[in-house]
């Protein structure tokens, strides 16, 4: 019996620790789908710039606050603030609080965020990227980029790992990739 009793609390922990690296394996593909886009997002400084999601650190009081916004603007930030630091592990920038103030960090409600995520449906998601052959414009995502301006709605696809770039002709939000 006690033979037994060993054999199962062997099996169970070698199919506890299988399935925690599965889930871990999960979670670092979508970690590094993150880190990707925000790497390449950082690297568009042409006329229709990325919209990206990362954390800012501000360096007077080290406050943390996830944001989203043009890669043109975090050029422009970068300019201010020439000591900076880019953290593409987890996807932050660490600024001083004039650079701060160049984002507007203050004044980007997560909340908004947070509400839309709740609200939008996958089934909307799903419809832009899917409208136009997958990748460039959209009147679905014109009609939220314009009802949710301040990058709010570009969080959201970024959230589902779409990543959008302001249009340099039209101005209008456009699917960059997806992946």
């Amino acid at each position: 019996m006690n033979k037994v009793y060993c054999l199962i609390c062997i099996l169970l922990t070698s199919l506890n620790f299988s399935c925690n690296n599965n889930k871990q394996k999960s979670t670092d593909c979508i970690d590094n789908a993150y880190r990707q886009m925000f790497k390449e997002g950082l690297k568009n400084l042409s006329t229709a710039p990325n919209y990206i999601v990362f954390t800012v650190i501000n360096k007077s009081n080290n406050s943390h606050k996830e944001i989203c916004c043009a890669s043109d603007l975090i050029n422009y930030a970068f300019e201010i603030d020439k000591d900076y630091k880019i953290d593409t592990c987890i996807n932050s920038i660490m600024l001083s609080d004039s650079a701060c103030k160049v984002l507007r960090v203050d004044k980007y409600d997560f909340s908004i965020v947070d509400s839309l995520q709740k609200t939008i449906k996958i089934s909307t998601i799903d419809s832009i990227y899917n409208e136009h052959g997958q990748i460039g414009y959209s009147k679905i995502l014109e009609y939220y980029s314009t009802l949710y301006s301040n990058c709010y709605f570009e969080h959201i696809l970024f959230k589902y790992k779409i990543l959008t770039h302001r249009d340099c002709e039209s101005g209008y939000t456009v699917i960059n990739k997806k992946y």
